[in-house]
């Protein structure tokens, strides 16, 4: 009786000792997972600002790329239409030379006037432009980062299972 009495408290002592064991080894594991989440959660987040931060540049090399183009274009049908006039200037009589002047400086200002109103209405939409894929991009990185905070809030929240389950089965 009395070698069974002890038999039974080394054997508790055993199975209390075993226990905290077991929750002290679910708690590091629990702690590890959550660590290398954050990990993962971090590693995502740099990966996705990063691509988002290569769109944009690239972005703006194409816009770029085409605003060079478009001032080229530009330009060159300036110095076409002032070509034209020379010729047409140097072909008439002294007296129209000044009446065509007169005419052709208007033309040219209003023609200048014209590529400057188009330019900066160009300009305008392409930063409306822009401005719109960057909200785009920033709206979906704010979801991101959202979702990925709603999931540590979660994780951080959470209690073990196991430890509530041994904790009703542990006597008073």
């Amino acid at each position: 009786m009395q070698q069974s009495k002890e038999f039974k408290e080394i054997l508790e002592k055993s199975m209390a000792d075993e226990r905290q064991r077991n929750r002290e080894a679910l708690a590091a594991a629990v702690k590890i997972e959550k660590e290398n989440m954050q990990a993962a959660v971090l590693i995502a987040v740099k990966e996705e600002r990063e691509n988002m931060e290569k769109l944009h540049t690239e972005e703006k090399e194409r816009w770029q790329v085409e605003q060079s183009k478009d001032r080229e274009k530009i330009a060159q049908e300036v110095e076409d239409a002032m070509q034209e006039h020379r010729q047409s200037s140097q072909e008439t009589i002294k007296a129209a030379i000044m009446e065509e002047q007169k005419k052709s400086e208007k033309a040219v200002e209003e023609a200048v006037r014209q590529a400057r109103d188009e330019l900066m209405e160009y300009i305008k939409e392409q930063k409306r432009l822009d401005q719109v894929i960057r909200q785009r991009t920033l709206s979906s990185l704010e979801l991101f980062l959202s979702c990925a905070q709603k999931q540590l809030n979660t994780l951080l929240q959470e209690e073990p299972p196991a430890t509530a389950a041994e904790q009703s089965s542990l006597p008073p």
